[in-house]
C-alpha cells in the first residue's frame, strides 16, 4: 500500500476539488439570495416563512450528486498517478508506458479536472432547467437563467480547482514522479504557460463577475419592462446585488492572485539562490523543476548550466593536478659543469604541454659527461 504521506497527498486532491465545487455553489447561492428576480424572491419568501427544509434538501442533494460524480471521474483520471505511487512505495518494477502515462496525466490533471467540473455543472443545470420547464411549468426565461447560473457555478468551480490542484501537484506530486525535472519534454503534456495562468486569473477576477452582472441585469430589465417589479425596488436590489458580487469576487481574486503569485515567485527565488551559490563557486546545486512552463524551461537550463560548470571545474582541477605532476617531472635545478653555462626552462601556453626535458647521467659520469633528453610535440 502507498505510504501514509502519499495517501494523504492523493486524498487532498479529492478534498480540494470538492472544496472548489462547494465554493462555486456557495458563491452563486449567496448571489441568488440578492438576485432581483421574481423566481428567487419566491424561494426567499418560502425560506423566511420557515418552510426551508425542501430548499435545504435540494441544495444538499445537488452538492452530493456533484461530489459523487466528481469523485468517481476523478478516481478514474487519477488512477495512473495513484498506481505509480503504489509501485514506487513498494519499490516494485513499473512499466515505462505506465510511468509516462502517470506523469502526463499528473501534468494535465488541473485542466482535466477543471473541464470535468464545468461539464458536470452544465449537465446538471440543463437537466434541472428541463425539469423546471416541463414539470413545474416555469417560464422559459427563468429556466434559461437557471441554466446560466449552473454554467457560472461550473466556471467558478473549474477555475478554483485549476489553481488549487495545480499548486498541490506542483508542490507534492511533481517532485515525486518527476524528480529530474525536464517536464517540458514529457510527450502529450499540456503546457500551462504563465500567460495562460494570467488569462485564467483574469477570467476569474473580471470576466465571470461581469457576465453574472450583465446577464442578471438583462433578465431584471426584462421583468421591469414586463411590469413585474417597480423601478425603485429594481434600483435598490441591483445596488445590493452589485455590492455583494463585488465583495465576493474581490475575495476570490485576492486568493487566486496569491496562488498565482506564489507559483511564480517561489521558482524565481529558488533560481536566485542558485545563481548566488554558483557565483560563490558552489556548483553542486540544482533547482527542483516542477512545471513545464517558461520557469520550468529556465530551471532546466540553469541545472544544465551548473552541470557544465561543475564538469569544467572538475576538468580544471584535473588539469591543475596534471600541471603539478608534470612540473615535478622537470629538473629542479640546472647542472653545474665547469666551463659550461647550462640552463633550461619549459613554459606552457596551457596548464599542461607536450614538451619535456631532463638531464641524465650526472652522478654516474661525475660531471665529466652530460646526457640530455628533449622532447617536443
Amino acid at each position: 500500500m502507498p505510504t501514509r504521506t502519499h495517501k494523504q497527498t492523493i486524498a487532498k486532491l479529492y478534498w480540494l476539488n470538492i472544496a472548489a465545487n462547494l465554493g462555486g455553489f456557495i458563491v452563486i447561492l449567496v448571489l441568488s439570495f440578492f438576485t432581483p428576480l421574481t423566481f428567487f424572491k419566491f424561494h426567499k419568501a418560502v425560506v423566511k416563512t420557515g418552510d426551508w427544509l425542501p430548499v435545504l434538501l435540494i441544495i444538499v442533494f445537488i452538492e452530493i450528486l456533484v461530489s459523487f460524480l466528481g469523485i468517481t471521474l476523478q478516481f478514474i483520471i487519477q488512477r495512473p498517478v495513484s498506481t505509480s505511487l503504489r509501485y514506487r512505495d513498494r519499490r516494485a518494477g513499473i512499466s515505462t508506458e505506465l510511468f509516462e502515462k502517470a506523469r502526463r496525466r499528473l501534468l494535465n490533471l488541473p485542466i482535466i479536472l477543471g473541464a470535468i467540473n464545468l461539464s458536470i455543472w452544465i449537465t446538471i443545470s440543463l437537466m434541472g432547467s428541463l425539469v423546471q420547464f416541463f414539470i413545474r411549468n416555469e417560464t422559459l426565461i427563468t429556466c434559461a437563467y437557471l441554466l446560466f447560473r449552473g454554467v457560472m457555478i461550473g466556471l467558478i468551480a473549474s477555475t478554483m480547482s485549476f489553481f488549487l490542484i495545480e499548486r498541490h501537484t506542483r508542490q507534492h506530486l511533481n517532485p515525486v514522479l518527476c524528480p529530474e525535472g525536464s517536464l517540458v519534454t514529457i510527450p502529450g503534456a499540456i503546457k500551462i504557460s504563465m500567460m495562460r495562468r494570467i488569462n485564467i486569473l483574469y477570467m476569474a477576477g473580471t470576466t465571470i463577475p461581469m457576465k453574472i452582472l450583465l446577464v442578471t441585469l438583462l433578465f431584471a430589465f426584462w421583468e421591469v419592462k414586463a411590469g413585474v417589479v417597480s423601478a425603485a425596488d429594481f434600483s435598490k436590489e441591483i445596488l445590493f446585488f452589485t455590492i455583494v458580487l463585488y465583495v465576493i469576487f474581490i475575495a476570490i481574486a485576492l486568493r487566486l492572485n496569491l496562488l498565482v503569485g506564489t507559483s511564480i515567485a517561489e521558482p524565481i527565488k529558488e533560481m536566485m539562490r542558485l545563481v548566488k551559490k554558483v557565483r560563490d563557486g558552489n556548483f553542486n546545486q540544482k533547482i527542483q523543476v516542477t512545471t513545464n512552463d517558461e520557469l520550468g524551461v529556465l530551471g532546466d537550463g540553469l541545472n544544465e548550466m551548473t552541470e557544465g560548470l561543475l564538469e569544467r571545474d572538475q576538468m580544471r582541477q584535473s588539469l591543475n593536478l596534471a600541471m603539478e605532476i608534470q612540473q615535478n617531472l622537470l629538473p629542479l635545478q640546472d647542472p653545474e659543469v665547469e666551463g659550461l653555462d647550462i640552463a633550461g626552462k619549459s613554459i606552457y601556453c596551457d596548464e599542461t604541454g607536450g614538451d619535456y626535458f631532463d638531464y641524465l647521467g650526472m652522478e654516474e659520469n661525475k660531471n665529466e659527461k652530460i646526457s640530455m633528453v628533449i622532447t617536443e610535440f
